[in-house]
């Protein structure tokens, strides 16, 4: 980082959840702007991150105890199985902007390798002004009353002794809510 830059990191429990660079020259406007966007950003990764984390942990639990169940005691619970598709869902779909924040997820580089290197970030904006921000809108667009109407009708699983199923809706609507988030937040930078 060059000097002419602000520096501001987002930290918990001293792991940094988030980092922005502001040039010296921008107006308080944009800075406001940028410090807001970002820190929405970062805390709301934090906590995504931290919940996946938990379900991602709770999943295997739970299938053992059914396993157990199942196999000891001759009984297992279609809630059981359905739950941890729940918690296995809702890791992925809540670490997915965390992901993109840290920049881990896969991309290949074969076209922009080849680029001159002011021209380098030229794919990425290209593929996050027109496909990550509206394949994100058109899925909250599309997801939000779904779950709002298997919320209202109280929509149960048509297994025996299944879960209702808004919460696993709602992470989905959760999920692309944290990525066009997330989403913007890579374009103020």
């Amino acid at each position: 980082m060059s000097t002419d830059e602000l520096s501001i990191a987002f930290t918990t429990t001293g792991q940094a959840v988030g980092a922005l660079h502001i040039p010296n020259g921008a107006a308080a406007s944009d800075q406001i702007w940028y410090t807001t966007w970002s820190a929405a950003s970062a805390w709301s990764q934090f906590a995504a991150i931290n919940a996946s984390s938990i379900f991602a942990r709770s999943g295997p639990s739970i299938s053992a105890g059914n396993a157990t169940s199942r196999k000891l005691f001759e009984g297992a619970s279609n809630a059981w199985l359905e739950e941890q598709w729940y918690l296995f869902g809702a890791a992925f779909m809540l670490a997915a902007a965390f992901t993109l924040q840290w920049n881990e997820h896969i991309r290949i580089d074969i076209v922009s390798n080849h680029l001159p290197a002011r021209l380098r970030n030229a794919p990425v904006l290209f593929g996050h002004v027109f496909m990550l921000l509206p394949f994100s809108a058109l899925m909250l667009w599309e997801s939000w009353p779904n779950m709002m109407e298997s919320y209202s009708i109280g929509e149960m699983s048509s297994n025996y002794g299944g879960l209702i199923i808004w919460p696993a809706k709602a992470f989905i609507v959760a999920g692309f809510a944290l990525l066009f988030v997330q989403g913007i937040s890579e374009l103020i930078k």
